[in-house]
This record gives C-alpha cells, structure tokens and sequence, in this order.
C-alpha cells in the first residue's frame, strides 16, 4: 500500500510530460504552417477595378450655395478679424471643389491567397481583422479594420466596388476574415448619412450553402436562423 502514493506522483510526473510534450508539438505545428504560409507563392484570386474614392459631379446650383455660404463666413471672419478662420474656409472651399470637379483615379483591386492588395500594398489576412459592407449614394464600399502590431489601433482601409463582382468578393473575404455585424458597426442617423447604410451578410452568401466562413456565427444556415429568429 505505500507504493500507491509513489506510482501517483509518477504518474502525475507523466501526464504533465505528456502535457508539455503536447503543447510543444503544438507549437512547432503552428510555426511550421506560419513557414508554410510565408513561403507560399502569392496567387491572384481575384481582381477588379474602381475609382479611388466616390466622385459625383454637382450642379450649378450646389456650387453657387457653396460659394455664397463661404462668402458669408469670410465677411463675417473679416469683420471679427478672424483671419484663421478665413484662410481655413478659403481652404476648405478649394479642397471640395477640386474634390467635386477632378475625377478620381481608376485603381486595380486585388485578393490573393495570402490577403487583400490595392496600390502596391499587400494586407495580409493576419492584419485585417473585420470587414462590412456599406452602400452611399448608390455605391457600395467595403470596409476594413486593419493592425500591423498588437499593441496599434484599428486602421480603416475602403475600398469602392467599382466593377467587381460584390458577392463574390465578400464570400471569399468572408472565409479569411470576420463580417462585423450591425450592432458592431453600430451606426447612428449620423454615421448612416456621412459613411453609408450597414449591409448585412447574408444577401451576399445567397445560395452558397458551402462557404466556409471565419466565424461559425457568420455561416450562411446561421445567419438564416438568426433573422428568422422572434424580434
């Protein structure tokens, strides 16, 4: 009988060996796939093309209403010798103008294997951390969170969908990397009016049952069970 508390201990010693045995051959797996990945050639998914950013050109008379409302803060600048304010609306008014009456640059769009590419500058699926899609004027944008270090902020990457084929960029990119949800993008009346309507996932994954997306919750089943759900 006092051989049994021994036997235990080695026991223990063992399944603790076994534990840490475990967890390193789980580490070498997962540093062998991060090798993997980086030595994989870079493949072109898919491509498309779009402006840089939304261009609408404006009527006379939205130029005549800027032109008079920043006459207005000029005088009334002038007159409080806020010569600040007045460079600054002086400013302001070009930097519209041009951005209303010079139309943006074509640029190619591209996902690959390893992530998204625009202008030369390669995303890769480890640095993006949400996506959603949201539609402006009659335009569609698709957004991205994205991080190159831990310890940084979220920046926003927007890419217009130009000529590309909306569906399937989103039920590709949707594999790869989580689609927010409306209550995580949680826009108020102003958010809609300067950024656009939140466009939920599901329309997108319409008849591709087969879609193996990031998150379980964002499977195309899933989100049908959720909206049939009771309010």
């Amino acid at each position: 009988m006092a051989s049994e508390p021994a036997q235990t201990k080695e026991e223990l010693k063992q399944e603790e060996e076994l534990m840490r045995l475990d967890a390193e051959i789980a580490r070498a797996k997962k540093y062998k796939e991060i090798l993997e990945e980086e030595n994989r050639a870079l493949e072109t998914v898919y491509t498309w093309k779009a402006p840089e950013r939304l261009f609408k050109p404006k009527a006379r008379e939205w130029y005549v209403t800027m032109a008079g409302a920043s006459v207005l803060v000029i005088v009334l600048g002038a007159l409080t010798n806020n010569f600040g304010l007045i460079f600054a609306v002086i400013a302001l008014t070009l930097f519209v103008y041009a951005l209303n009456t010079i139309p943006p640059r074509e640029v190619t769009h591209e996902i690959t294997n390893k992530g998204v590419k625009t202008q030369g500058l390669l995303y890769l699926w480890g640095s993006i951390v949400s996506f959603w899609v949201l539609k402006r004027e009659g335009e569609m944008f698709i957004h991205f969170d994205t991080i190159e270090k831990q310890e940084d902020l979220p920046k926003r990457l927007i890419l217009l969908k130009g000529n590309g084929d909306l569906n399937f960029i989103v039920s590709y990119l949707v594999e790869h990397v989580d689609y927010l949800s409306s209550k995580e993008v949680s826009q108020g009346w102003f958010g809609k009016m300067i950024l656009g309507e939140y466009q939920p996932l599901l329309p997108f994954l319409e008849g591709k049952h087969n879609v193996k997306t990031k998150d379980p919750k964002d499977t195309p089943q899933k989100k049908s069970t959720e909206e049939n759900l009771p309010k």
